[in-house]
C-alpha cells in the first residue's frame, strides 16, 4: 500500500462474486471473491490493489447437529485463516458450540506460511424453564412483572476461550 503525506482524491474499482451452492440436501458451499483497487484520479498512481477469497462449507448431519468450516485468504495482508465450528442444538432452549481459529501469515519471501495465532472456544447456552412458582422461589428466582404465565425462564451461558500464542517469525 502506498502512503502519501498529501491526501488526494482517488478512483475506486470493485468487483466481486458471492455464490451459494447446495451440493446435496446436507452440504452447502459458499465461495466468494472480492477484488478492489484505488488509483489517484490525476496521475493514475496505484494506492492499493488486492483481493479477499473466502469459502464457507456447511454440513448438516441432522436437524440438531451441524459442522461449518470457513477458509479465507487476504491478499492485502498476505495471510489466511481457517475456522472450524461444530454446533449442537438439541432443543430450542439449548445450544453448544465448539470451534477454533488458526491464523497463518507469511514467514519469509519464499511463500511459506506459519501459524500466527490460534484459538479454541466452547460456548454452552441453556435456558431452564421453571413451570411452577414453587420452583422459582426455591431457587431464589424472582418472577419478572412482564411474564404473565405461571412459568419463568432462566438463561445460563458458559463461555470458555483459550488463546495459544505463537511466534513463528
Amino acid at each position: 500500500m502506498k502512503m502519501t503525506e498529501n491526501p488526494a482524491v482517488g478512483k475506486n474499482f470493485f468487483i466481486g462474486t458471492f455464490n451459494n451452492f447446495q451440493i446435496s440436501p446436507k452440504l452447502q458451499l459458499s465461495p466468494s471473491i472480492r477484488y478492489s483497487q484505488l488509483r489517484n484520479k490525476i496521475d493514475q498512481s496505484l494506492y492499493f490493489s488486492g483481493f479477499i477469497a473466502r469459502a464457507n462449507l456447511n454440513y448438516q448431519f441432522n436437524p440438531n447437529l451441524s459442522f461449518r468450516i470457513i477458509g479465507e485468504f487476504n491478499d492485502f495482508d498476505k495471510n489466511f485463516f481457517i475456522q472450524p465450528l461444530l454446533k449442537w442444538n438439541p432443543n430450542p432452549f439449548t445450544i453448544f458450540y465448539i470451534g477454533g481459529t488458526n491464523g497463518y501469515s507469511r514467514v519469509d519471501e519464499k511463500n511459506r506460511y506459519g501459524i500466527e495465532n490460534s484459538q479454541l472456544y466452547l460456548n454452552f447456552n441453556i435456558c431452564l424453564i421453571c413451570r411452577y412458582q414453587s420452583l422459582l422461589s426455591a431457587f431464589s428466582i424472582r418472577e419478572a412483572t412482564s411474564i404473565r404465565a405461571p412459568w419463568g425462564m432462566v438463561s445460563v451461558t458458559v463461555r470458555i476461550r483459550m488463546r495459544f500464542p505463537f511466534n513463528s517469525k
